[in-house]
């Protein structure tokens, strides 16, 4: 009878530890993905930013509901077309694939769009 009642217990708290150590971990990687974003400008000689300007580029709180996953699929026969850049250099891009994905009921289509001489 203890055992049915201790069984219950036992997995609500295993699920718990999980998911909290789930969250943790999204939000440390996020903040080292956004620390290495902001080190990334002050590699980039082009770069829009100095070192003053980087405690003012702020981010939005982690949130894990935000975490996507997307199903992607591959656009055949992918056009190139010319997109002006923020250095003022136009560039070659190609559509190669799309991604769908749904988040807080809301449905989107994001495309990926390296330059044409890039690979995935």
């Amino acid at each position: 009878m203890i055992q049915k009642k201790i069984f219950p217990i036992l997995l609500l708290s295993i699920i718990g530890c999980t998911l909290t150590k789930n969250k943790s971990n999204y939000a440390s990687e996020l903040s080292t993905f956004r620390q290495e974003y902001k080190d990334g400008f002050l590699h980039d000689e082009r770069s829009p930013l100095t070192k003053d300007d980087l405690p003012f580029l702020d981010f939005y709180p982690a949130d894990p509901a935000w975490k996507l996953t997307c199903q992607c699929t591959k656009i055949e026969n992918a056009k190139t077309f010319d997109m002006p850049t923020y250095s003022g250099v136009t560039r070659l891009y190609q559509r190669i694939c799309y991604g769908r994905l749904q988040v807080q009921r809301k449905r989107y289509k994001i495309e990926y769009l390296p330059k044409h001489d890039s690979t995935i």
